[in-house]
């Protein structure tokens, strides 16, 4: 058994005087490591790195699912535009499903194979509902929509250079109308019910009704051709102006 006689000849000694002056900068060093590990654990988590919070959410700017393959089939992420938006890929890659919520209004909308929205319900503004299907270049070709002021609901349907060539609308009193436009928009036939229980047919030009049929709710017909200045120039039967 060593003593203390041994211990002192062995700290005398080349060897015990070398580990002697080594073993302070020995734990030294272990002991920097030791904090500078468990500062590491106190920094907040970058950005780019999910943070679980003390209340037991996850937070990050972007979570991707994949399947199997690995292919990514699923985002929930920040968009280009800074809102929120989820993209659902199909099983080939192609953006297939969309649900995006903007700085203004949120959109939900479907894909087709070359990344185009074809369909889309969204809002026109804070209360206006808007369903709106688009062809293949992207264009809207039919919108299906309630308006905020009026109350009114309509299907437009659009032509191929986007004008509105028809639009059934059910205005606010509850009576439907029809309404069919040329190229450049405008109305060029109207077909509507009035209170009374008349349906009437106008055929327009530069906005002005030129000739007019209806049918009474009585039952009587009538027919009224109108000039230019909306003035009635001939009409038959009981005529209705």
């Amino acid at each position: 058994m060593l003593g203390v006689e041994d211990t002192l000849a062995d700290r005398k000694s080349p060897m015990g005087q070398r580990t002697a002056r080594v073993l302070p900068w020995v734990v030294s060093g272990l002991l920097l490591v030791c904090l500078a590990f468990l500062a590491g654990q106190g920094r907040p988590a970058s950005s780019s790195q999910p943070t679980l919070r003390d209340a037991g959410e996850l937070r990050a700017q972007s979570f991707v699912v994949v399947d199997g393959d690995g292919k990514e089939r699923a985002r929930l992420g920040i968009a280009p535009h800074g809102g929120a938006e989820l993209v659902v890929r199909s099983g080939s890659g192609e953006a297939a499903a969309l649900v995006a919520a903007t700085d203004r209004l949120p959109i939900l909308g479907v894909r087709a194979r070359d990344g185009n929205i074809v369909g889309e319900l969204g809002l026109m503004d804070e209360t206006s509902p808007v369903f709106i299907l688009r062809d293949p270049s992207g264009r809207r070709r039919i919108a299906l929509y309630v308006t905020k002021d009026e109350h009114e609901a309509r299907v437009d349907v659009f032509s191929e250079s986007g004008k509105s060539s028809c639009s059934l609308q059910a205005r606010q009193d509850g009576l439907p109308q029809l309404i069919v436009s040329d190229e450049q928009g405008q109305p060029r036939i109207l077909l509507g019910a009035l209170p009374d229980g008349s349906c009437v047919l106008d055929l327009l030009h530069s906005s002005r009704t030129r000739v007019r049929a209806a049918v009474a709710g009585s039952g009587d017909a009538g027919l009224v051709v109108f000039d230019k200045d909306g003035q009635p120039v001939w009409w038959d039967s009981k005529g209705v102006k």
